[in-house]
């Protein structure tokens, strides 16, 4: 009888191992802990469990997972940022020489006495003065958007 319950205190101290540590104040009050007894310090059991290869392994693997989808997401994030950019500096682009064109055709509308349109056959038809005001009018409106 003895030896079966030694037998079941054994089994069940074999499920989770338990460490002694050693816990006492010090004289200024300082709590301290250890593994090996020191006089009146009060014994804590500390409960653990084998550790297991397979949950580790699967953290592991996640953690893995985890930084490869931070890595791509960084790198699209700089490939957007650089997309971006590019687009900007094309658009700027556009503006500017947009911008250019419209100040250039201003200029040639204010400086010039006359305009034409040219015609299908080769001909040219001049603009009337109401018709030069409104292309000049144009003009200035185009300049403001490309250049404003």
């Amino acid at each position: 009888m003895i030896r079966i319950s030694v037998l079941i205190v054994l089994a069940a101290m074999a499920g989770a191992p338990a460490a002694a540590v050693f816990r006492w104040v010090d004289a200024d009050g300082q709590v301290h802990y250890s593994d090996t007894p020191v006089r009146d310090a009060e014994r804590i059991e500390i409960e653990s469990r084998p550790t297991d290869p397979e949950r580790v392994r699967a953290r592991e693997e996640q953690a893995a997972a985890l930084r490869a989808e931070r890595q791509l997401r960084a790198s699209q994030q700089t490939e957007d940022a650089a997309a971006q950019a590019s687009d900007a500096e094309r658009v700027a682009a556009e503006r500017a020489a947009n911008c250019a064109s419209a100040r250039q055709r201003l200029a040639n509308y204010e400086t010039a006495h006359r305009l034409y349109r040219p015609l299908a056959d080769g001909e040219r038809e001049y603009l009337s003065d109401e018709e030069l005001d409104t292309a000049r009018a144009e003009a200035r409106l185009s300049v403001e958007e490309w250049c404003g």
